[in-house]
């Protein structure tokens, strides 16, 4: 008899299963549309921490405990983009390794650590992780913002953070997937209904069935890592110029729902 599959196998194959329903088809357009998976390296530069970033509060929090034991800290920023998630952190560190997949943002990550730091105190590397990631024995810190509803192989992913900190592990994320607030635009412009799952929560249950002590915190409702402009709509929808003004009138009628931002989280040792 076949056995039953674990609580933690289907939640896992759930997250997976949810995460390729969001794959786009080729979009209709007149061809003068941008892809909608173009990204700007401009968008994912650090910027300064704002008092309402609990990721940065919990991060510099941890990290002045350890430090005042005179130990070197460092950290690992996991799908790092030009550095946005250094911002307001990087600074209490001594070394700072980063691993970005994509070609221009590495390029964008490299000025940006060159901008902050002197060279001998940053490690870039240039992959997917955890498949790409080097040996590094531990850091104290790993962070991973705004990565994981692009990983459909969550398990390895999440032992991987895992194992590489020594004190601490945060990962930030929307509670559903970053195009969720253009659901209905995609129904309006291709007649494409998109999905509402997987959420923050799934992954939250994931990560206390594999037993790691998670934490998972709304941000201030004044937090706003990113904000949806115009432009990024029209990119995300792969629609051509020409219906600019069809896209802003849409927007006015019907706004976009809300996708917080979350935090989880978890402490080792």
């Amino acid at each position: 008899m076949q056995q039953r599959r674990s609580h933690l196998e289907r939640i896992t194959d759930t997250w997976k299963r949810e995460l390729a329903e969001w794959a786009l088809p080729t979009l209709s357009n007149d061809g003068t549309a941008s892809s909608p998976f173009r990204l700007d390296p401009t968008r994912f530069t650090p910027a300064p921490a704002t008092n309402d970033d609990r990721r940065v509060l919990l991060i510099t929090e941890i990290v002045r405990g350890h430090s005042r034991q005179g130990e070197p800290m460092t950290l690992l920023d996991v799908g790092a983009g030009a550095g946005s998630s250094l911002g307001g952190v990087h600074e209490l560190f001594d070394h700072v390794h980063a691993i970005e997949v994509n070609n221009q943002m590495v390029q964008g990550l490299r000025i940006s650590l060159e901008s902050l730091r002197s060279t001998e105190t940053f490690t870039i590397y240039s992959g997917v992780f955890p498949e790409d990631c080097p040996a590094l024995g531990t850091v104290n810190v790993v962070n991973a913002s705004n990565v994981v509803y692009n990983v459909g192989e969550i398990l390895p992913f999440l032992h991987r953070l895992d194992s590489l900190a020594s004190t601490l592990v945060v990962i930030e994320l929307t509670l559903h997937h970053p195009f969720y607030p253009s659901n209905e635009a995609f129904e309006y412009f291709h007649a494409l209904p998109r999905p509402n799952h997987p959420s923050a929560t799934d992954l939250y249950q994931i990560a206390l069935e594999l037993g790691f002590p998670a934490h998972l915190e709304s941000y201030p409702p004044t937090y706003r890592r990113t904000t949806t402009t115009i432009d990024g709509m029209m990119t995300r929808l792969a629609l051509p110029e020409s219906r600019r003004s069809e896209l802003e009138n849409f927007l006015l009628a019907t706004p976009p729902p809300p996708n917080p931002s979350l935090l989880l989280w978890w402490s080792k040792g």
